[in-house]
C-alpha cells in the first residue's frame, strides 16, 4: 500500500493492492483517507488480508498497529530497492511481457488490464495504486508464482475507489471494470495479501 500526506494536514493518500494468489484476482485502489483512516479500516475489516507487505521503514507505528489490531496477518517488508516505484513498475510489467509490451512507435499500452490502464492515465492520481501493484509482483517474483498469477489478468478496481474517480475526474474511469467485494464473485478474495505500499509516509 502507498501512502504519503495528503492535501492537508489532516489526510493521508494510501494506494493498495489486495492479491488472492488462489485465483489471481488482485484489486487496485488508490484515496485520500481521514484523520482517522477509515478507509484503510474499512478495506481491512471487509478483506481481513492475511499477510501485509510493504516498503521497509516507510509506515507509520500507528498504521502497522491499526493493521496488526483489525485483522492481525502477518507483516512481510521490502527494502527500497524491492519495492517498485510506479515508473519502475510501468518498466518491469513490460520487461517481463505479463500482458504484452509498449509500442515502442505509439507508445501506446498493449494488452494491459483497463484497471492499470487507468492507474497509468491518472498520474499521479493513480501512481501509488501502480506502486503497490509493482510491490505486489515483486512478491509473486520471489515466491515463484509471478508467471501463474499476473498474465491471467484478473486486475480490477476497488468498488468505492473507482466511484470516487470516476466522480473525481468526471466519468474518466467509468469503464474499469469494478468487481463487487462479496464472497460470492471475489472468490478467495476473503483472504487475501495486502501488498502495502509506503513511499513518502509522514506520520499520521
Amino acid at each position: 500500500m502507498a501512502s504519503r500526506s495528503g492535501d492537508s494536514a489532516i489526510t493521508t493518500k494510501f494506494g493498495a493492492c489486495l492479491v488472492d494468489a488462489s485465483t489471481g484476482r488482485m484489486l487496485l485502489g488508490q484515496w485520500e483517507d481521514d484523520l482517522t483512516i477509515s478507509q484503510l479500516r474499512r478495506v481491512l475489516v471487509e478483506f481481513r488480508p492475511v499477510e501485509v507487505i510493504y516498503e521497509k521503514g516507510q509506515l507509520s507505528s500507528r498504521t502497522v498497529s491499526c493493521i496488526r489490531n483489525l485483522c492481525q496477518p502477518r507483516l512481510a517488508t521490502l527494502s527500497s530497492e524491492e519495492w517498485w516505484g510506479g515508473a519502475r513498475t510501468g518498466l518491469e510489467i513490460s520487461k517481463a511481457n505479463y500482458f504484452g509490451a509498449v509500442d515502442v512507435n505509439s507508445g501506446e499500452i498493449v494488452g494491459w488490464p483497463q484497471a492499470l490502464r487507468t492507474c497509468v492515465e491518472l498520474e499521479s492520481n493513480g501512481d501509488m495504486a501502480l506502486a503497490a501493484f509493482g510491490g505486489s509482483v515483486y512478491y509473486l517474483q520471489k515466491c515463484l508464482v509471478d508467471n501463474q498469477v499476473v498474465p491471467l489478468g484478473q486486475v480490477h478496481i476497488l468498488p468505492d475507489v473507482a466511484s470516487q474517480w470516476s466522480r473525481t475526474h468526471g466519468g474518466h474511469v467509468s469503464y474499469a471494470r469494478v468487481v463487487e467485494p462479496n464472497a460470492r464473485n471475489l472468490g478467495g478474495l476473503e483472504s487475501p495479501v495486502l501488498e502495502m505500499d509506503a513511499a513518502a509516509l509522514q506520520s499520521l
